[in-house]
């Protein structure tokens, strides 16, 4: 004698609930604006992770997020000087560099990710144009009038270098504590390969450098105003040029990975991006407003920041709406009824999919109707436990969910559908873009069942929030 149990699966959108339908992945995709608070013209934005971030201004402020530019704050920097640069080895060691302002070049530094500044001497009455920091003690700042500065102690004290010409220094890239390139005014970019004691000039091509990046000791991009972009892969040996179809160009950023992604931006709120090392270019806008800088923590995550205090993020999980793909019809296995109490259990896949850009997480919520066969009999409306669950990315997925739900999770039943409970859920900043997550669904067939085929209709429902 068998029972055997079919489950239909529906899913309704009940009050609250902002969205419950089936969502392609990678569904939407572009730049979109966050409000930043500042009003002067933004000059650099350096980006620890997903989550952390900062930027400078004209007038010296320092604003920063701690969840992915979802809202920003004005951090005291400790200067009105203008700030042109700043970087950070992780998120809590930060440096920011500007105008020397009729005394000497501006250098703030943080310990605690800005929650103080401190004015660092520089030393020098010159103009500084960005900087790198390789880890907490290695940092190379670059100079207007041709000079790098080196510090291999947080910034405590700065060594000035020559070698490289009188020519400005507006970009910096330092893929280790001792090799760096700096992107130069009249076009060439200087490396060194012993920390900065020594430079040597490399011809790139270009008319005017205003920035360069590094994925490693071989691979550098570095953007002329004019609008191409020159590459190396071989350590700076020779470079080729790339052209984006972009006119105008004020700084580049590039990430590492399976293929190296590039972000070019510059007047007009142009942008260009090559995601296989810049064989092709593609062209995109984020508004109309010139921009001065990016940031790119990996492919999905990039921010730029211009004029006006605007701040605009790329990402692949945003511009969109919270869905779920659930499954269809799903059996669980035959059992015996020998007159002890036994058990069926199987996996089900939900497919959440957050492309809200928003990161409050969200959760998934379920009820269910009573197990009954046709002739009328039930099992218990606690007879179905979810007993584990498990994530693994899907196409176009961006973090993966932090699930806080404990197992096993008593699935409620009854004639009508009681009180949902949760059974999966994603912390805050967690879960963004789409994840299968796997349900293993148990259930308890007690000694007295009676024969047959029994069914039950499940409904889910995604909410935002953990």
């Amino acid at each position: 004698m068998t029972l055997r149990r079919w489950r239909r699966l529906s899913w309704l959108l009940p009050a609250g609930a902002l969205l419950l339908a089936a969502a392609p992945a990678h569904a939407f995709t572009g730049w979109s604006a966050q409000t930043s608070g500042d009003t002067n013209t933004l000059t650099s934005v350096w980006c620890t992770d997903t989550s952390h971030c900062w930027a400078t201004d004209t007038a010296g402020g320092i604003i920063a997020t701690t969840n992915g530019g979802s809202s920003w704050s004005a951090q005291t920097s400790g200067t009105t000087k203008q700030l042109n640069g700043i970087n950070c080895s992780d998120s809590s060691h930060c440096w920011a560099v500007g105008n020397f302002a009729g005394g000497t070049a501006a250098v703030q530094a943080t310990t605690n990710g800005g929650a103080t500044w401190t004015g660092q001497s520089s030393g020098d009455n010159h103009n500084w144009n960005a900087v790198a920091c390789p880890d907490s003690s290695h940092c190379f700042a670059a100079q207007s009038a041709g000079k790098v500065y080196t510090s291999t102690d947080g910034g405590t004290s700065w060594t000035g270098h020559g070698g490289t010409s009188n020519s400005a220094k507006q970009g910096i890239a330092c893929p280790s504590t001792t090799v760096c390139w700096v992107a130069a005014a009249n076009g060439t970019a200087y490396l060194t390969t012993d920390g900065g004691t020594s430079w040597a000039g490399q011809t790139t091509g270009a008319s005017n450098l205003k920035g360069v990046a590094c994925t490693d000791t071989s691979h550098c991009w570095a953007a002329d105003s004019a609008g191409t972009v020159y590459a190396t892969s071989n350590g700076g040996t020779s470079w080729t040029a790339q052209s984006t179809g972009l006119s105008a160009l004020n700084a580049i950023a590039c990430n590492s990975g399976a293929s190296v992604s590039c972000w070019v931006v510059g007047s007009g709120g142009n942008i260009a991006t090559t995601s296989n090392g810049g064989t092709t270019w593609s062209t995109a806008t984020a508004g109309t407003t010139q921009l001065n800088a990016v940031s790119a923590v990996d492919t999905s995550h990039i921010w730029t920041v211009g004029n006006a205090g605007v701040v605009y993020e790329y990402v692949t999980c945003a511009l969109g709406a919270l869905g779920l793909t659930a499954p269809g019809t799903v059996s669980l296995p035959s059992v015996t009824l020998s007159g002890t109490d036994t058990s069926s259990t199987a996996t089900s896949v939900l497919i959440p999919d957050d492309e809200t850009g928003n990161p409050v997480g969200w959760n998934i919520s379920a009820t269910s109707t009573t197990f009954t066969n046709g002739g009328g009999k039930t099992l218990p409306t606690t007879a179905t436990t979810i007993t584990g669950a498990s994530v693994a990315a899907a196409t176009g997925n961006c973090s993966l969910p932090t699930n806080s739900i404990g197992y096993p999770v008593t699935l409620p039943a009854g004639s009508t559908p009681p009180t949902a409970v949760k059974i999966y859920n994603a912390a805050a900043s967690s879960g963004a873009g789409p994840a299968n997550v796997t349900l293993t669904d148990k259930l308890r067939v007690p000694a007295n069942a009676y024969a047959g085929t029994y069914s039950s209709t499940w409904t889910y429902t995604l909410s935002s929030g953990p």
